[in-house]
């Protein structure tokens, strides 16, 4: 018995366990930040810049034109601050199999915790996209649809590459039995194999979300990092094997995070909302 809490409390000293755990799960990791510097506590500024004027024309005679710049700063703070204690009574554990409160806490992180970020996550991308398209995807126009999206990006300068496409399974499906895809029959040594899957478009990564996630009449969201800020301040897990005056062990989990698509970058978000 000594061995196996031994075993407990050495996995979750370790964070990058609990966090391999969120990120096998997680549908958004691929836009968290890594780094956020926190100016006032809960509250993050970002810089904003604008110029007065037009691009000067060099005058010989006199030099430069003058171009007035302004530096303003952007202010995000925080709003979100949830966690949960996770109790397991010894003998519940030992009646069910003696799993130990490790296996129930990681399925509560796949099960409670990273649902209800992504779909968090989400409602924010959808309600501060810079350009929202009212229309319905089918086999026939996805494909067009998913163009009028990059070419949106192109015309605002958002760069293409390294953006993420977030679709339901649905429009994933339409897009995979889109006539204006080529099909490929591959033959293994033993038997045929037919794949159809579309990982890329574009050369940007598809991450499938289920409906419930994305959220009611989404039907794909493009995104590029650079235009949101995706960002944890506060994590910790704290286990104890025993608690006094119960025969059970406890984990307590908390996280304080937000995501904001920054001001002078909605463009790098577009949604097509069926619902619009």
């Amino acid at each position: 018995m000594a061995n196996s809490i031994a075993k407990v409390t050495q996995y979750l000293a370790d964070p990058a366990n609990m966090n391999a755990v969120y990120k096998a799960a997680a549908l958004t990791k691929d836009i968290e930040a890594q780094e956020v510097k926190f100016i006032e506590g809960n509250v993050v500024k970002l810089p904003k810049y604008s110029f007065g004027g037009a691009l000067g024309t060099y005058d010989r005679a006199t030099g430069h034109v003058a171009n007035d710049i302004t530096k303003a700063w952007d202010t995000y703070t925080l709003s979100q601050d949830k966690g949960n204690k996770i109790l397991l009574d010894k003998m519940d554990d030992s009646e069910s199999g003696d799993e130990g409160i490790i296996k129930a806490f990681n399925e509560y992180l796949r099960q409670i915790v990273v649902p209800a970020v992504d779909t968090y996550r989400f409602s924010k991308l959808v309600s501060g996209a810079g350009t929202t398209v009212a229309a319905t995807s089918t086999a026939a126009l996805v494909i067009d649809q998913l163009e009028a999206g990059f070419k949106t990006f192109e015309e605002n300068e958002v760069p293409v590459e390294g953006a993420v496409i977030y679709m339901t399974p649905a429009t994933k499906s339409f897009l995979q039995l889109s006539s204006d895809l080529s099909r490929y029959v591959s033959y293994g040594t033993f038997e045929g194999q037919i794949d159809n899957r579309v990982m890329l478009f574009n050369g940007c990564k598809i991450v499938t979300v289920p409906s419930a996630r994305l959220g009611a009449g989404i039907q794909f969201i493009i995104v590029h990092p650079s235009a949101v800020l995706s960002t944890v301040k506060h994590n910790p897990s704290k286990f104890w094997p025993e608690i006094p005056g119960q025969d059970a062990s406890q984990i307590d989990f908390r996280l304080y995070y937000d995501l904001f698509v920054v001001a002078n970058k909605t463009k790098g978000v577009y949604v097509q909302d069926e619902t619009a």
